[in-house]
């Protein structure tokens, strides 16, 4: 079996040296591991494949090709460096044989996010269950570990196999000085980056509505959490013609509001809540995912209250939820006056500080003119 240790780099691979596999473990883009190095992660990688994982990948890659394979038969493996992130490090795996190829995600979590680790597997397993028949998230195939000792020092690399998304790329707002407003533009490094249609990007924040409302537990009032657009959480790929956006990644999945502190008898108090979040959520981005906070204008707003509605609909109409509760939200919301959106907002502020501190300073500015634009959209939408 040849084996390449690869970067990803829009239009093609880097391949790595030994000069390059020296280098330090980058943790995040300015700060370096105490001690692991490149060839450390790469390796870790290799040796779980080649090991323990042996017998669960040849039965991985026997259910994806639909014959039985052995790791024997393949004649390259490619682990490639697809991105670090601040929770884990994401590579695809691939597997190329004589008349076969098969190609994973694999995210890798340091000890020090273990618990992000057992979080992330335990909600995409739920997640899955919850949503069937849709499909929202990368299927998870396998986790397992590495150990890595060197010099009384050690590290322990958790990791997560699950489906590679081919097709699919992060997506963007961007706002250029000379240009009202802002755009999404689409990350893909085969292609490269493309401005995409307002149309394509109605649909996308449409989707970003229905698949986080039929991920929601209306029994628990639980929901997803923590996502977001600027760390590319939602992957958008198009097929047929039309515009299909999955969720990449599940961090948190626990309830939106803390239900005995409320002391509310109104059962769709929790959804209005995840309402409200939700909204202020779809509308924040980094420029091109990176950069300065960007706020999208009131042109999402719509396309994520109609996914929002479709989603409670087709529960309803799965009797999963009562038939007679997406007009009662919908009365609900309509009641609010803009002054009411706007104390209700306060609870998200809050919420969302605690976990980027930079975000109640930033929302405040726009919460008047968001709980108004919230409130005139409400007012026109219909079921």
């Amino acid at each position: 079996m040849r084996l390449q240790y690869l970067f990803r780099s829009p239009g093609s691979d880097i391949e790595l040296g030994d000069s390059q596999l020296h280098l330090p473990f980058k943790i995040t883009p300015t700060q370096s591991h105490p001690f692991l190095i490149l060839r450390d992660y790469f390796e870790a990688i290799k040796s779980f494949i080649l090991g323990d994982a042996r017998k669960a990948f040849e039965r991985i890659l026997e259910e994806v090709l639909g014959s039985p394979v052995s790791l024997n038969d393949v004649d390259m493996l490619l682990i490639r460096s697809e991105k670090h992130g601040a929770f884990h490090h994401v590579a695809s795996i691939e597997f190329i044989m004589n008349k076969a190829a098969a190609k994973f995600a694999l995210a890798t979590f340091l000890s020090s996010n273990e618990h992000w680790f057992r979080n992330e597997c335990a909600n995409l397993e739920e997640i899955q269950l919850l949503t069937k028949p849709y499909q929202f998230t990368p299927r998870l195939y396998l986790k397992g570990r590495h150990e890595i000792a060197r010099r009384g020092q050690a590290e322990t690399l958790f990791f997560m196999v699950s489906q590679w998304l081919e097709g699919y790329h992060e997506w963007h707002l961007y706002r250029r000085s000379n240009e009202k407003g802002s755009n999404i533009t689409v990350w893909d490094d085969d292609q490269g980056h493309r401005p995409v249609s307002r149309q394509e990007a109605r649909e996308i924040f449409y989707e970003i509505g229905f698949i986080l409302t039929y991920c929601y537990d209306f029994a628990e009032h639980r929901r997803v959490g923590r996502w977001s657009n600027a760390a590319g959480d939602f992957v958008v790929g198009s097929k047929a013609g039309s515009t299909e956006v999955m969720l990449t990644t599940v961090r948190d999945y626990a309830p939106v509001v803390d239900i005995e502190s409320l002391k509310s008898n109104q059962p769709l108090m929790p959804l209005t809540f995840f309402f409200f979040e939700t909204l202020t959520l779809a509308r924040l981005d980094r420029h091109e995912g990176v950069g300065n906070l960007l706020w999208c204008e009131d042109w999402c707003i719509f396309p994520v209250i109609k996914g929002i509605f479709d989603a409670l609909e087709e529960k309803a109409s799965q009797g999963k939820l009562p038939p007679t509760m997406p007009s009662e939200f919908l009365l609900l919301l309509k009641s609010f006056t803009p002054e009411e959106i706007e104390t209700l907002l306060q609870y998200t502020l809050t919420q969302l500080g605690n976990t980027n501190p930079q975000l109640p300073g930033y929302l405040t500015l726009r919460l008047a003119q968001h709980a108004q634009e919230l409130y005139d959209t409400i007012q026109m939408f219909q079921i």
